[in-house]
């Protein structure tokens, strides 16, 4: 691959040493500070509390919205629907303008445990609607496809807005106070772990499956 302008990426990764530079200057409160001198693991408590790290993981799973509308559904558009390439640009339009509208009215009341779980499972009925509304476009018209691809949308949008609002609140909530930026932190690799899985996953096994799936009916 050529690259024509690396100094991009020198530059980006120049800023992420100053960022790092400045943050280690930042004074430490007294519990990290006591945690970081009883030694790296046995000072996480957070790596032992299996209730916590399962939530992690399913969070991740719910994350996967992100990569499903970057990458999975214009995929899918291009190759498994007649819809017009061009949907592949409105679907983030669409995406956009539900979440300016919608996201404070759904992310409302999550303050509270019970609330922010419910959320949650809101999230995952709505993006398990969305794969199943993307299932059923294959094979239909144009125009039917269209419908069914920004229906899909709508959904994943519903399930990004309660996910992303459910999950604050719920890591907030079963994080102990004295090390909750311990735990949000732990919470955090769920979301950052789907990034580096997500896009690999849907481009070299669910995308070609289904590709091979079609093939073979044909």
């Amino acid at each position: 691959m050529n690259f024509r302008h690396p100094q991009i990426v020198l530059t980006n990764a120049v800023t992420f040493f100053l960022a790092a530079a400045l943050l280690s200057r930042l004074p430490l409160i007294a519990s990290a500070a006591s945690a970081r001198r009883s030694g790296s693991w046995q000072g996480l408590a957070s790596l032992r509390d299996g209730r916590y790290l399962i939530l992690t993981a399913l969070n991740a799973v719910l994350v996967l919205h992100v990569t499903l509308l970057a990458v999975g559904i214009p995929l899918w558009i291009v190759t498994r629907t007649p819809a017009p390439p061009q949907l592949t640009g409105v679907i983030v339009l669409v995406n956009t303008i539900v979440v300016v509208l919608c996201q404070v009215r759904a992310s409302r009341g999550c303050e509270d445990l019970a609330v922010a779980a419910h959320r949650m499972r809101w999230a995952a009925v709505a993006l398990a609607s969305c794969c199943l509304l993307l299932g059923l476009s294959t094979g239909m018209g144009a125009v039917v496809a269209t419908v069914l691809v920004v229906t899909a949308v709508v959904m994943l949008t519903a399930g990004e807005m309660w996910q992303s609002a459910g999950s604050w609140g719920v890591s907030y909530e079963l994080a102990p106070g004295e090390r909750r930026a311990e735990y949000l932190s732990v919470f955090s690799l769920g979301s950052t772990a789907e990034s580096i899985v997500g896009p690999v996953l849907l481009t070299t096994v669910v995308v070609p499956v289904v590709l091979q799936k079609s093939s073979q009916d044909a």
